[in-house]
Order: structure tokens, then C-alpha cells, then sequence
């Protein structure tokens, strides 16, 4: 190679490649990379990549050219890219906002038409050179901004938390205190100097606990912590249903939305060919289930909106149950990938009253998480699931 600085390196980032190829000073192909990207489709119509494969799979492609004709031969990167795919990423961690859309997806169909109804489309042509379509990514723009949720900790409205431990705690952030749902109770959630929150929250008393206990029923227990751990991993997803099992954990009653301390837990839907596999897989959805019953009171209350689930504690190291979840709620779960989260929350509303900070200034001080994105053709069917588990929860409060 020349000393001199005449190779420039050409990234292509399609749809289904990156495509790295570097050029001479004649503008001849030298060497060229290649990486396969995949697409995923979460339901009909949607079309979408994972932003972090797109980088990573552009970087590999890139480093391999660099690496292939010296780097101090190297004088400019040029990039080509999808054009209408749209993705954000945070400033604070350079992570994605969401997964990228993709210029073949229609999920903003609908509010395409509704602009067209409001007679738009001629302004919007006149301004952009665009007919209003969903290929064009000003309205994908517009979906991510308002469904995507902002990461924890500053209990933004849609944000909903969940704690799960030996029990959990579900809590929603609200304006006022009044609630008329009898389920549910309301609490003071903090102050930043500023405004006062309360939080709309459900506890349930056995979730974690239920597993505990099926796991010594079972003698999944007497293993090392590590390895309880990775088996309560692969065990559910080891068979693809419980069989119709449910297990109802009320092993001292039921607390959130049931309250009824004199009902008792209950397995049922046994037959011969259950196995230990699927009595954790029971006990591992129970958790999902109770959740989700107690996100369906919340849905009562006039400020509570979902558009995702924010959630911390031991069980949450369990992808295969942060999936299921998300699946069952049909949103996204965010996890915390930090344990001291409670500390963390009370020492960023800290940092704000000293540094007199903004919401927004304080978004720098959070911490990454783990994102869990909903299957919603499996979410459609899990709710047949739910409602047999609601059946399941009836015959705990029937008195004997």
C-alpha cells in the first residue's frame, strides 16, 4: 500500500446486508465486506431491525476494510444507508430508542389516513415533496417519539413500575391521591421539590415465593443457587405449555385485586403426563398473571396509561419470565440492569433539588437496561391463557 492517504472506505447499510468496500484512488474495488442483517415483523404490517445489530454489523464491516488496507491509508468514510428507515438513539448512552422501522412498514398507516381526512396532504406536498405514506419516515419519526418509554427513575406517565421479590409491588405514577378503585391504594410516591406524585399501586403478596415453593416442592431446590438459577431458566421453556396446569400461589391468602386473606393456593389441571418442567413453568406464569391482574385494575383509573413495564428484583434475571411477560401485557418490559435501584431513584431526586437540575438533565445520571419487546401474535393467544388462569384464581376464593 501507499503512504499516502488515497483509500476511501464505502459503507452500504442495506436492509438485509452492511456492506463494507474500499476504493483506490482510481476509484477501483480493492476488498469488500459483507455482514447478513435480519428483519423481524412483530405483527402484521410491522416491519423492524434491531438498531444495535445495525451498528455492530456496520462496524465489523467497516474495521475488516480498515484492517484490510492499513488505516493509515485511509483518508474518508462515505455512507449510504436505508433512507427511509427511521431509528433515534439516546444521546446520554448512544442506545437506540426502539428497534429501527423500516421503510417497508405500515404501522403508521392509520394516522397516515387521518391526515389525509384533515385534508393535509397538499401542505405537507408543498413543504416536503411528499404525498403522505407510511414509506416516509416523518410519521415513523412521529411513532417512535410518542410510544417510545423514557429508560427508569423518572416515573414519566405509561411508565409502570413493577418490583418482584417474594412478592411484588405494582405501581403506577398518578396526579392525586383519590382512587376510587377499591382494589388498589394510593400512595404518596415522592417529591422533587417541584411536584408532588402519588403512586396508584397493587401488592401482591406470592410471586417470587410461589416459585420458591414449587421449586422445593419439586426438589429443585436441594441444587446450588447458580444452578437453580439457569434451571429455572430452561425449565419452562423446555415444553411449550404447562399442560394446562395453573398454579394459584394464595399460600397465606390473596392480596392485589383479590384481598381475600382466608383463600388458599391451588394447583390444578393435573394429568399423567405432567412433569416438573411444567409445575415451574406454572409457577413462573402465575407471576405473569398475578401482574397482569393487577395492570387490569389499574386500567380503571383515568390517569393511567401502559406503554411499558419497568421492572427490578431477583426474579427479573429470568429472560424467559421478563418474555412472557411482555408478551402477556403486550408491551415492553424494561429491566433495570442495576440492583440498587431504590437507592439510585432517591439519590437522583437528591442530585436534581442540589443541582437544580431538569427532568431532561437529569436523563444523563440513568442507568442502561435490558428491553424485552412483546411477540404480539403470541400475545393474542396467551390471552385465552389468562382467562383460564382467572378461572383458576375463582376456585381459591370459593369457601369450602
Amino acid at each position: 500500500m501507499s503512504s499516502h492517504k488515497n483509500i476511501i472506505i464505502a459503507l452500504d447499510e442495506g436492509t438485509t446486508n452492511a456492506k463494507a468496500v474500499a476504493l483506490d484512488a482510481a476509484g477501483k474495488v480493492i476488498v469488500k465486506f459483507n455482514q447478513p442483517l435480519s428483519i423481524q415483523t412483530p405483527r402484521e404490517g410491522w416491519v423492524e431491525q434491531s438498531g444495535t445489530a445495525l451498528v455492530e454489523a456496520s462496524v465489523k464491516v467497516i474495521a475488516q476494510a480498515i484492517d484490510a488496507v492499513g488505516a493509515e491509508n485511509v483518508v474518508a468514510l462515505a455512507i449510504s444507508n436505508q433512507r427511509e428507515t427511521a431509528i433515534g438513539w439516546y444521546r446520554s448512552n448512544g442506545m437506540p430508542l426502539h428497534a429501527a422501522i423500516s421503510w417497508q412498514c405500515s404501522r403508521t398507516a392509520d394516522f397516515c389516513d387521518a391526515l389525509r381526512r384533515d385534508n393535509k396532504e397538499q401542505t405537507i406536498k408543498a413543504v416536503t415533496g411528499l404525498p403522505i405514506a407510511p414509506l416516509f419516515s416523518g410519521s415513523k419519526m412521529r411513532w417512535l417519539i410518542e410510544s417510545t418509554p423514557n429508560g427508569q427513575a423518572l416515573g414519566e406517565a405509561g411508565c409502570v413500575k413493577a418490583t418482584y421479590g417474594t412478592g411484588s409491588s405494582v405501581m403506577a405514577p398518578v396526579t392525586s391521591a383519590q382512587c376510587n378503585i377499591h382494589a388498589l391504594a394510593t400512595t404518596l410516591a415522592w417529591h422533587d421539590g417541584e411536584q408532588l406524585i402519588y403512586g396508584l399501586e397493587g401488592n401482591i403478596p406470592h410471586t417470587g415465593d410461589g416459585v420458591a415453593w414449587m421449586a422445593d416442592s419439586t426438589g429443585l431446590s436441594e441444587l446450588p443457587e447458580t444452578e437453580l438459577a439457569a434451571e429455572l431458566n430452561s425449565l419452562p421453556a423446555s415444553v411449550e405449555s404447562t399442560l394446562g396446569v395453573y398454579f394459584v400461589p394464595a399460600l397465606t391468602g390473596l392480596g392485589a385485586p383479590w384481598w381475600d386473606e382466608n383463600a388458599r393456593g391451588v394447583i390444578c389441571g393435573l394429568s399423567r403426563g405432567v412433569k416438573r418442567a411444567h409445575l415451574i413453568r406454572a409457577a413462573l406464569e402465575a407471576i405473569t398473571y398475578q401482574i397482569a391482574d393487577v395492570v387490569t385494575a389499574m386500567r380503571q383509573h383515568n390517569d393511567f396509561t401502559l406503554t411499558a413495564l419497568m421492572v427490578d428484583g431477583g426474579p427479573t434475571k429470568n429472560d424467559w419470565l421478563m418474555q412472557y411477560q411482555s408478551d402477556l401485557l403486550g408491551c415492553p418490559v424494561m429491566r433495570s440492569d442495576v440492583p440498587e435501584l431504590s437507592a439510585i431513584g432517591a439519590a437522583l431526586l437528591a442530585r436534581k433539588a442540589v443541582g437544580q437540575l431538569s427532568l431532561d438533565e437529569l436523563k444523563q445520571y440513568l442507568y442502561p437496561h435490558s428491553e424485552f419487546r412483546p411477540n404480539m401474535e403470541r400475545h393474542g393467544r396467551l390471552q385465552k391463557r389468562w382467562r383460564e388462569w382467572q378461572q383458576a384464581v375463582e376456585r381459591t376464593l370459593h369457601k369450602f
